[in-house]
C-alpha cells in the first residue's frame, strides 16, 4: 500500500490506504499495476467533494468504493 500525498486540505481527511493525491478534478489512488495509478475524474469540485466525503473519509465508506475493492484483490 502507498503513502499519502497531503497536498491538499481535503487529503489530510482521508483515511483510505489507496489515497496518493488529487487534483481539482480528479483523485489519485493506487493502482492495480505496482508502479501505477488510477485517476478518478469528475466533472465538478462538488461531485468529486462528495465522493471524497462518502468513500475516501471513513474506513466504512472505503468499502463502499469500486476502486478499493479491485485494488484489495492484490493483497490475500
Amino acid at each position: 500500500m502507498s503513502g499519502k500525498s497531503y497536498d491538499t486540505y481535503n487529503g489530510v481527511k482521508v483515511v483510505c490506504p489507496f489515497y496518493k493525491g488529487e487534483e481539482p478534478l480528479d483523485i489519485r489512488c493506487e493502482g492495480i499495476d505496482p508502479n501505477g495509478a488510477v485517476v478518478n475524474h469528475f466533472p465538478h469540485p462538488t461531485r468529486k467533494a462528495r465522493y471524497m466525503h462518502a468513500y475516501c473519509e471513513s474506513l466504512q465508506g472505503c468499502q463502499g468504493c469500486l476502486i478499493y475493492r479491485l485494488t484489495m484483490t492484490k493483497y490475500p
